[in-house]
Order: structure tokens, then C-alpha cells, then sequence
């Protein structure tokens, strides 16, 4: 690292370990989530379109509901993991616009977790059922032989749950390159043999390794806030066997170690600098009476019988600190 940049990163760390830096406190955010739309094609283009709605949890409070517009919609719950969306149908005319709105408040308390040693692979016998939808594969946790390989090469022959994670941890922050960020998602697979996969690419990883040892994870996607520029994000969080979500922000925590970042986000610890919207990875939704997957609820998701190319979509999430 450039001796400038181990400077920066020293005297953010610092900051960071102060309580210097406004991700170390809770925060109020009045928040944005703003759409534009424009039918790219010739004709009538009749489209449904999906966006999340923010959710409850122990770190993030909805304090003023979320205010949408246009009217028209219908709210639903993803029935695997949960997540609220909102469901529009519009029949645009050829090369016509539109806006979708979103405001809400919102008050987001950073995520602060020392791992226990304590925890063993074998406490997860009990919870094996009731956390079912995190241990499942699907298209982009990818459990392919070269995956299951590298997942017990890292535990070795231990059970101990923070050695396990630890070195979950240490191999993706240091071996998978950062670049090429998607709105949609790479898989496990993309992670282990592109030469560069963006945020999403390596909470995936880091999920995927952790179901193929029959522990429960989740990637956790939303944006960014409290910045000039919100842009998205996603990070993970691993169950623990007391029920709690242990948060990890692998590559985040390789960004500041490589002093390219000084937002918030490594193996136990997520700021106060972003707010989640979905949980979760192939996400099932209820449009026009049939079943749609998304891959992560963070930008709008579109179905169009003229295809999702039809239409194009730009996001913005704009916050104001109250």
C-alpha cells in the first residue's frame, strides 16, 4: 500500500475506533427512493414493476412509514424471506417516462458484534429447520464441487464457529479481487473464477461457504447512506446459534485495508452508513399471478413481455440527516 494511503487508513481507523465517525452512532435519515422510467420501445409497452420497501429489525427502524407514489400499487411479502415490495402495472406509451417515489424516516443503529468462542458447528442441529431458507441453494448460491472444497479446506477439522468464520473471512478479503460492479448479482461460482466480482460477489461467496458447512447466512442488500453519493451496497450477516445476525462486510473491510474507502463495513462490524431493504437471494414474487425471482430487491425489478431491455430504469437513494 502507497504511504499516503497507509496514512489515511491509519488515521480512519483511529477516527473510526474514537467514535469520530458518524457510522459509530445511531442515525435519522430522511430517505429517497426515486425511479425514472423510459419505454425504450416502439410500442405499447405494458409493464410491472417491483420495488422493496425498507423492512423492521434490531438495527433499523422504519420511523415514518413509507410514502409512495404514483397510486395504483399493491403491496406484498416475498412468502421465503419476508421481504415488502410494492407492485405497480403500467401500460407505457412508445418512449414515454415515469417516476416512482418512495420517502420514508428511518433510524439506523450500527451493527456491533464480538464472536464468541464458544459457538460450535454442532449448536446448529436445532435451528436446522427453522432457518431452512438460509441454508438453501439456489442460482447464485451455487454449492459446486469447487466450493464445497474450498468451505472444508477453511474449517479444516474444526468446529469452533469463529475460527471457521474467521478464516471464511480472511480468504475472501484477501484472494477475491474487488471491481465490476452489476445490479444484479454474481454467483458463488462468478466469485471463484472471474477476475473481479463487486460487493454482492463477495458476500455470495462468503454466504455460500457458509451453507455448504450447514450454517445459516444471508446476503443483505440496500444502499449506502448519509453520503453525497448513496450508492447500492450489499453485505452479508451468518446466524449464530443464539439467534442473532453476526454482520460481515468482507468487502468493504478489503477496501479500507487497501485505503480505496473509509466508509464502514468488516467481520463484525456495519455502521449506521446504509439502510437494508431485502434479505436473502432468489427472491420470489407474486406478479400476475405467476412466481418471478429476483436476485436481490434493491433496484426496481421489471417484467415486460418485450423483455427487461425494453425498458430503461435509473435509481437514485438520496438521505438527509434529521
Amino acid at each position: 500500500m502507497p504511504f499516503f494511503k497507509r496514512i489515511k487508513q491509519r488515521i480512519h481507523q483511529t477516527r473510526e475506533r474514537l467514535g469520530l465517525r458518524f457510522f459509530t452512532h445511531s442515525q435519522q435519515y430522511r430517505a429517497r427512493y426515486h425511479v425514472y422510467i423510459r419505454n425504450e420501445h416502439s410500442q405499447q409497452n405494458p409493464i410491472s414493476l417491483v420495488i422493496p420497501t425498507p423492512p423492521h429489525s434490531p438495527t433499523q427502524e422504519i420511523t415514518t412509514a413509507s410514502s409512495l407514489t404514483p397510486a395504483g400499487f399493491h403491496r406484498d411479502i416475498d412468502p421465503q424471506f419476508r421481504n415488502h415490495y410494492a407492485v405497480w402495472r403500467f401500460n407505457l406509451k412508445p418512449h414515454a417516462t415515469l417516476d416512482i417515489d418512495q420517502r420514508f424516516d428511518v433510524c439506523v443503529r450500527p451493527a456491533r458484534h464480538i464472536l464468541s468462542t464458544r459457538f460450535s458447528l454442532n449448536d446448529y442441529a436445532s435451528l436446522q429447520k427453522k432457518y431452512e431458507p438460509y441454508l438453501t441453494p439456489n442460482t447464485y448460491i451455487r454449492l459446486s464441487t469447487k466450493v464445497i472444497k474450498l468451505a472444508k479446506h477453511l474449517a479444516g477439522d474444526k468446529k469452533n464457529l469463529f475460527h471457521i468464520l474467521s478464516a471464511i473471512n480472511r480468504y475472501i478479503t484477501k484472494h477475491i479481487p474487488y471491481g465490476n460492479p452489476i445490479t444484479g448479482l454474481y454467483s458463488s461460482e462468478d466469485a471463484l473464477t472471474l477476475h473481479r466480482v463487486d460487493c454482492g460477489g463477495f458476500d455470495i461467496l462468503f454466504v455460500a461457504l457458509c451453507v455448504a458447512l450447514h450454517i445459516p447466512a444471508r446476503v443483505v442488500s440496500g444502499f449506502f447512506a448519509g453520503y453525497d453519493n448513496n450508492g447500492m451496497h450489499a453485505w452479508a450477516e451468518v446466524l449464530l446459534p443464539d439467534e442473532t445476525w453476526f454482520p460481515v462486510d468482507p468487502s468493504m473491510e478489503q477496501r479500507s485495508h487497501l485505503g480505496t474507502t473509509t466508509r464502514s463495513g468488516r467481520f463484525g462490524f456495519v455502521g449506521s452508513d446504509r439502510v437494508a431493504f431485502s434479505y436473502g437471494t432468489h427472491i420470489p414474487l407474486h406478479i400476475n399471478g405467476a412466481i418471478h425471482h429476483a436476485p436481490i430487491l434493491q433496484h426496481p425489478f421489471i417484467v415486460s413481455p418485450h423483455g427487461k431491455t425494453s425498458v430503461t430504469l435509473t435509481t437514485t437513494f438520496t438521505t438527509h440527516s434529521l
